[in-house]
């Protein structure tokens, strides 16, 4: 209202860090009247440490998450098909799991340009 031009930063802090956390990659843009998807592979860490991230006081042995699970979106916005890598703790062994099939996989092909959706839980829990 005041019609003057100002210098502000935005910012976002992270204040606590939850038990899990979800990362969603914008996978489709509008492109006139179409959507496109991005099939660009994405590196993302297996470990990842939120420790720089944070503000205030956080204990540093609860700031590292681990990959468990990577949904994946193979096809267009208008059809396709959905599958998911996941380690399970039990058998300590990644798998696949595909409509109704489950076969063993590994953490290396659970890294690929059809993820859209990662799962990280917190080390040590």
């Amino acid at each position: 209202r005041c019609k003057e031009f100002v210098n502000a930063n935005k910012t976002t802090s992270i204040w606590s860090l939850p038990r899990y956390l979800v990362f969603h990659f914008k996978r489709f843009t509008q492109f006139f009247n179409t959507y496109r998807k991005n099939d660009i592979k994405i590196d993302y860490p297996q470990i990842i440490d939120l420790q720089p991230f944070t503000k205030g006081k956080t204990d540093p042995s609860i700031s590292k998450y681990s990959l468990y699970a990577v949904c994946e979106h193979f096809g267009s916005m208008y059809g396709g098909h959905y599958v998911a890598h996941a380690f399970v703790e039990e058998k300590k062994h990644w798998y696949l799991f595909n409509d109704s099939s489950c076969r063993p996989s590994n953490e290396h092909d659970a890294h690929n340009e059809a993820a859209y959706l990662l799962f990280y839980e917190r080390i040590g829990e």
